[in-house]
This record gives structure tokens, C-alpha cells and sequence, in this order.
């Protein structure tokens, strides 16, 4: 480890570490390295803050001038889908993903970026989409799908707006995706499917 690192272990501190995607002169590859830089400093806890575009900042200036493109929250999303997994896999819990959602944020003074109030749940549906995309992929045309996971998992699996049911009955063209509780299913997604 880093002496720095070490010292805030060594002194019997929590090392919470931050980082923050799609900053200018960032990109997918350079935010999951930090997430790797991150993990090898065995921290205790991280968060995560994707760049959100506050109202007259610098950042807004650079943004409105074009020198900065902007990290929408689907970018967020699509990248933290792929940061979280990291952090899970090394045991480094994440305290906060996206930033807290205030009155002043909500009200106007996210002026771009990536600011959703349920950024974390955006990105955890996403995470679910993709485990239940390889399970159904050789799944016949036509088929109809029930997912099966734990019963706090349902709303990861279903997605806000019943996404995750629309996007993946189109890319595989069924006749029916269903999600239904399942604690037997643990930390898995389970999949069963019938032709009609």
C-alpha cells in the first residue's frame, strides 16, 4: 500500500475513498482504471460521483463553450455498471453512488451531467439487465421467459418503468418476460423458458 494509505490504516481509520466519473479529459477506460487504482489501495469503503454540470461553475462555462461533452446519466450508468461489479468482486463496499439528491440540485442548479436521484438504482437495474442478457442468449424466438431472484432484488431486476422487461423481450424477441420472487435464488438470477 501507499504510505498514505497505510498511515490512515495503521492509525485505526476507515480509509473511505472517493472517486468521480466522466471528468474532462476522462473516458470509460480511464474511470474503470481509477476504480482498479482504487481497489488496490484496499480501502474500506468508496463512493462514487459521476460529473454533474452545476450552474455557474467553470465546468459550465467549459461545457456551453463545447470543450467539455457532457457525462449524461446514461453515460454514468453504462460505466458504473461496469465499476460496481469491480468494487463487489474485491469486497470494498460503496457507500454512495451518484450524487445525494437536494431541493437546490433537483431544482435547477444541475444544469447537465449526471445528476438522477436514483443513479444507484439506474446502475444496479443495468447490472441485472446484462447478468439476464447472457443467461438468455440460445433462448428459442418466441419463448416465454421467467426470471427468478431473490424478493429484494425484484425491483433491480424490473427496472424503473418496467425496463428491463421491455428491453429484454425485444433483444431477444419473446413472447413474454416475467420476474417473480424467488429466495431460493440468493445472489443468482435464475432463468426458465417455454415455447408456447
Amino acid at each position: 500500500l501507499p504510505i498514505s494509505a497505510r498511515l490512515v490504516k495503521d492509525a485505526g481509520f476507515a480509509l473511505i475513498l472517493q472517486m468521480m466519473t466522466g471528468l474532462p479529459g476522462s473516458d470509460k477506460e480511464t474511470d474503470i482504471d481509477t476504480a482498479r487504482r482504487l481497489i488496490a489501495l484496499a480501502p474500506d469503503g468508496v463512493r462514487i460521483y459521476p460529473t454533474v454540470i452545476v450552474k455557474d461553475t467553470e465546468l459550465e462555462e467549459l461545457w456551453r463553450a463545447g470543450a467539455y461533452r457532457e457525462h449524461t446519466a446514461d453515460d454514468a450508468v453504462a460505466v458504473c455498471a461496469e465499476i460496481l461489479p469491480l468494487f463487489e468482486a474485491a469486497g470494498v463496499p460503496v457507500i454512495r453512488l451518484g450524487l445525494n439528491p437536494t431541493e437546490e440540485l433537483s431544482g435547477g442548479e444541475a444544469v447537465g451531467g449526471a445528476y438522477h436521484p436514483a443513479l444507484g438504482e439506474l446502475v444496479r437495474a443495468e447490472i441485472m439487465y446484462r447478468r439476464a442478457s447472457a443467461l438468455l442468449a440460445g433462448v428459442p424466438v418466441g419463448a416465454g421467459v421467467t426470471v427468478r431472484v431473490a424478493p429484494d432484488r425484484m425491483s433491480m431486476m424490473i427496472g424503473q418503468h418496467r425496463v428491463n422487461l421491455k428491453r429484454l423481450k425485444e433483444a431477444f424477441s419473446l413472447a413474454s418476460v416475467t420476474v417473480r420472487p424467488d429466495a431460493a435464488a440468493g445472489d443468482e438470477i435464475l432463468v426458465d423458458w417455454k415455447v408456447f
